[in-house]
């Protein structure tokens, strides 16, 4: 399997859920209905980005499940936990806790069997 083609979507899903978190936070709701947050979110460039980014990651699972089964790339989409929460810290200065991190590392040996020994073993 093309590991760099498996982790695209991952990659690129993680970092539009970033900037989506940034775009929503920045974006001030103030006293405005949702459709004019909303509306303020449209004319965010940094919002488009992020669509982008979701519809490259799109793309790139197309094409995975296009030449693998499901059974066989789909473990991989568990890895988008442990990078949203490392972005989250890096890029937000989110805090993450002992007990996430062991539960993120958890999900990481986890598809690393699966791909080594399980059923997305290629």
């Amino acid at each position: 399997m093309d590991r760099v083609l498996a982790l695209a979507p991952v990659i690129l899903l993680a970092f539009a859920q970033v900037l989506l978190k940034v775009q929503a936070t920045n974006v001030s709701n103030g006293s405005a209905s949702h459709w004019q947050y909303l509306k303020a979110l449209a004319g965010s460039p940094g919002f488009w980005v992020a669509i982008l980014l979701a519809g490259a990651a799109f793309v790139a699972w197309m094409i995975l499940l296009q030449r693998y089964p499901l059974s066989h790339v789909y473990p991989l989409v568990s890895l988008s936990f442990p990078l949203v929460a490392l972005l989250g810290y890096l890029v937000l200065g989110e805090r993450v806790n002992a007990m996430q991190v062991i539960g993120l590392m958890l999900i990481v040996a986890g598809v690393a069997l699966s791909v080594r020994y399980g059923i997305a073993r290629t």
